[in-house]
């Protein structure tokens, strides 16, 4: 694999990365509504679908930003369409998925072949298998996509959409070899998805916002404590344990980062819904535990794939991460009938993972820090 010099994120690509966020926030918002107290399954399953749509269109954009963006006519051209047509994305969603059929999926393969282009485009510049294959995998997965708005059986165009989604999403694993020969910023791309998840906290910043509009409460102080806590979580792992200077293909860290961000977004989305009466306790206490577990978990998988050399990673780490866990369920099951110790729980249970990381899994050996 090729390596550059440092590539720096640029204006236009941050505008980017703001207009995605808008997206998925207002899809999960779209998306996440209770009936009876619960999140229907379906409501969940549409909800992880249209995120991997977002998800996957962003990192090809991304990809194609790291290796070949330069802020050219052309390039600002493809990128301000792109950021219109998410926009438009974003307002047809809503919690029957069946009645976004025609603008959600038309517009997802419009988007799928706008890359395709604009990978066939850099290849007669730089040419490269990979790109050759991006463009076959993004023009197919687009060609079916739109293909899937025509069967009138809805269970046949949702199988044909979620074959395209899932091809464009998973392709690239199998093209891995390819992706070595190719010139790659791994410190750029880490700074995108970093600024990409520091902007979904965002969004939860927003909905306390919202809410203390009508006045401040001490439910919602530690709600906002818990956002602060999960990103101290996450900034200490990408600040101080990411090895942003690896030779690699980055293709791991696309792949964690989708969980990691569902289980960010679904832990702020169930939090708000339980303290505005709206979700069942037991309902909430499952969901809540799994999402915040899938936010951890992609978390410490992140920083074991990419951690820099000389840091402490042992196996004690991953006992203790899973122990915490399970203390922090029992404790929750306990207390889920009883908002502010519960709350307090998952405060503390962040906060004891984040120093225990600081002072044993973040600080290099002695053999290093006597070398």
């Amino acid at each position: 694999m090729l390596k550059t010099s440092e590539k720096v994120v640029s204006m236009p690509e941050l505008f980017y990365d703001l207009i995605y966020a808008y997206a998925i926030g207002r899809m999960a918002k779209a998306t996440a509504t209770p009936v009876d107290g619960r999140l229907p399954l379906i409501n969940l399953f549409e909800f992880l679908m249209m995120f991997l749509v977002f998800w996957t269109l962003w990192s090809y954009q991304t990809v194609f930003a790291n290796r070949f963006y330069t802020g050219n006519l052309r390039h600002n051209i493809f990128l301000f369409i792109n950021m219109f047509m998410i926009i438009y994305l974003s307002t047809t969603v809503n919690s029957d998925f069946a009645a976004t059929k025609l603008p959600f999926q038309l517009g997802t393969g419009l988007l799928l072949i706008s890359a395709a282009i604009q990978y066939w485009l850099a290849n007669h510049l730089q040419q490269n298998p990979i790109y050759k294959s991006f463009v076959i995998l993004l023009l197919s997965s687009g060609i079916v996509a739109v293909g899937s708005i025509f069967p009138t059986n809805y269970s046949v165009a949702f199988s044909l959409f979620l074959l395209a989604v899932g091809a464009a999403a998973l392709g690239p694993i199998f093209l891995i070899p390819n992706h070595r020969a190719a010139q790659f910023h791994f410190d750029h791309l880490t700074e995108r998805m970093s600024l990409f998840t520091l902007l979904i906290f965002g969004e939860a910043i927003t909905t306390v916002a919202e809410v203390l509009t009508h006045g401040i409460t001490v439910l919602y102080i530690s709600y906002f404590i818990i956002i602060v806590m999960m990103f101290v979580g996450y900034f200490q792992v990408y600040e101080h344990g990411i090895d942003r200077e690896a030779h690699t293909t980055g293709m791991a860290a696309i792949l964690l980062h989708y969980p990691l961000l569902v289980g960010e977004l679904l832990t702020f989305t169930l939090l708000h819904l339980w303290l505005e009466d709206e979700l069942q306790t037991v309902h909430f206490f499952i969901a809540f535990v799994l999402s915040l577990g899938l936010y951890v978990g992609s978390l410490a998988l992140f920083f074991a794939v990419y951690h820099k050399h000389g840091l402490n990673i042992s196996h004690k780490t991953t006992v203790f991460l899973i122990c915490a866990y399970i203390f922090f369920v029992i404790y929750a099951q306990l207390t889920v009938h009883l908002p502010l110790p519960f709350l307090f729980g998952v405060i503390a249970y962040l906060a004891i993972n984040n120093l225990y990381l600081w002072r044993n899994a973040l600080r290099p050996t002695k053999r290093l820090l006597h070398d």
